[in-house]
């Protein structure tokens, strides 16, 4: 079944937060369809480290990122039913950092902040493959 973008719910998972012996283990992002409650885990990673920070995008893909020294921002790419995924790829021409939060502006522009130096990052231009080459005029920002 084919799903809007507001009719999921795209969470991550850290092992830092997880009761003893749950599931699953590692680092994780799942997606829950809202209308039917149906649930998939679309990653699990046990090289990743402390997730931090999620946004869907203008472009169809789910930013998410690590909260710790050196961490790295990742894009995932979803097949036409949001429930399952078409590709991940780290970016780390957006920098290696502590990353605490992420957020789109109305133009399709990433911005990062870094957890231990208090300081926020716009991504325009940094890396082309995370610019969308079609704006949207409606992104939530919350």
């Amino acid at each position: 079944m084919k799903q809007e973008k507001w009719q999921v719910l795209f969470r991550y998972h850290t092992r830092e937060l997880r009761l003893p012996n749950s599931l699953p283990e590692d680092e994780t992002i799942s997606v829950v369809a809202l209308k039917t409650a149906e649930t998939s885990l679309l990653a699990q990673n046990p090289s990743w480290n402390a997730l931090d920070g999620i946004r869907w995008t203008p472009w169809r893909a789910v930013l998410f990122a690590e909260e710790t020294t050196g961490g790295c921002l990742f894009e995932l790419t979803l097949h036409e039913d949001m429930m399952s995924v078409a590709d991940i790829n780290a970016r780390p021409a957006v920098g290696r950092l502590s990353h605490e939060g992420i957020n789109l502006d109305s133009d399709g522009n990433v911005y990062i902040v870094d957890e231990h130096h208090g300081r926020s990052i716009s991504c325009n231009g940094v890396d082309p493959a995370i610019i969308p080459s079609v704006r949207s005029s409606s992104i939530n920002n919350n």
